[in-house]
């Protein structure tokens, strides 16, 4: 049990000019492949990696564990929206799970050690 394949619908996206739909990622790739079980992300800052795997999570119904609300100066509204624009596609059946980024993982790290 793993994704197969996630599929993007730029002639969708509410947007252009907000990210993450300005990304290059989400426009000149029709979808993303995975033949096996575990795939790495590599890339630049600022590419998209994060912001896809939270839309994956988010578009499988799995549970994002997320930081502490932050305060933010412009806040954008299209930010949690990627998972309504792509599709995923399974090897036999979804799985449950949780998702957590870097940052939630020192936090919890640093809460460990104490």
């Amino acid at each position: 049990m793993h994704l197969k394949r996630v599929n993007f619908h730029p002639d969708r996206y509410p947007t252009r000019e907000h990210s993450p739909f300005k990304l290059d990622l989400f426009h000149k790739t029709a979808g993303l492949d995975f033949r096996t079980p575990v795939t790495l992300f590599v890339g630049e800052n600022g590419t998209g990696k994060s912001t896809l795997l939270q839309a994956i999570a988010r578009r499988c119904g799995i549970f994002i564990w997320q930081e502490g609300g932050r305060t933010r100066y412009d806040v954008n509204p299209y930010e949690d929206k990627l998972c309504h624009y792509l599709s995923v596609e399974w090897v036999n059946d979804c799985v449950p799970g949780s998702f957590f980024g870097s940052s939630v993982f020192q936090d919890f790290a640093r809460i460990l050690d104490e």
